[in-house]
């Protein structure tokens, strides 16, 4: 496994920026399909490798901007993920087309994002969320009060950004981390056309590593659990088809495995 982002935190970010969708500290519930799998104590890591899906047919005059892909790590009320977002020409982000964006998300309206960075079709990303070994600020065997770091770098490009939870939460995330997104496939709540859903497949290949007495990174064997539009309780399909049946007419779907390799991975697949 290669853990670029580990060599970058000294990364310097941007002003806070919000997008049409993705400053609600609710936007986790637009969530409607992904590969998902919980920890065994507390992750410390989630590292994905994904590629950059073609635009979708709408192009930049999308209905609406937030359409996204993300991996990603969450506790009862946080989510920490870099995002790959897609926003329309009109965006109040000023980035039209794909963009890349770290982003923490809490309760009571805790939100901290860097500014997005322009990336494109086909482009290599590597998304990682992972505890700040140089700046734990907590007991690693209890996990909660930790410091993490969420980071992206495109190395197709060598673009990179990277956002510390102690910009929004100075004294660390209060909970643990126990429930890991390999990809996860997002929509808002104006989505109603399959012209506006990206084009191909995106698929990430994901290393889970979480605390043990042993190692605070101890690599997990990963074997996701598959969430689909409107067959898992974690998700929800309802944005998915507002204004028309959009999940079933896209036949847009999650895919996982195979599992247990010798690298220890596992695919995630979103099929547009």
């Amino acid at each position: 496994m290669k853990l670029t982002m580990k060599k970058a935190k000294s990364i310097s970010v941007g002003a806070v920026a919000c997008g049409i969708l993705l400053c609600s500290p609710s936007a986790w519930a637009n969530w409607v399909m992904g590969g998902t799998q919980f920890a065994g104590t507390h992750f410390t890591e989630v590292d994905v490798y994904f590629q950059v899906p073609s635009a979708p047919p709408s192009g930049t005059n999308a209905s609406a901007d937030g359409t996204a892909i993300s991996p990603g790590v969450e506790s009862q009320n946080w989510v920490l993920q870099p995002v790959l977002e897609y926003n329309r020409t009109d965006s109040e982000n000023f980035y039209a087309g794909w963009t890349m964006h770290n982003e923490i998300v809490g309760p009571n309206g805790a939100f901290d994002a860097d500014l997005p960075a322009s990336v494109s079709d086909g482009d290599s990303i590597e998304g990682v969320v992972f505890l700040d070994s140089s700046n734990p600020g907590c007991d690693v065997s209890v996990g909660t009060g930790c410091n993490y770091v969420v980071a992206w770098y495109d190395m197709s490009t060598g673009a990179q950004g990277s956002r510390s939870t102690t910009v929004v939460f100075p004294s660390g995330i209060p909970e643990q981390m126990t429930w890991a997104q390999g990809l996860i496939f997002e929509t808002p709540a104006q989505l109603n056309s399959c012209a506006d859903v990206p084009g191909g497949a995106s698929t990430g290949t994901v290393f889970l590593y979480e605390w043990s007495s042993s190692n605070n990174y101890t690599q997990l064997t990963t074997a996701m659990t598959a969430d689909n539009p409107g067959t898992n309780s974690d998700f929800t399909d309802t944005f998915f088809v507002n204004g028309g049946s959009v999940a079933t007419t896209c036949h847009a779907s999650a895919t996982v495995g195979p599992s247990g390799d010798s690298n220890g991975d596992e695919d995630v697949t979103l099929q547009f």
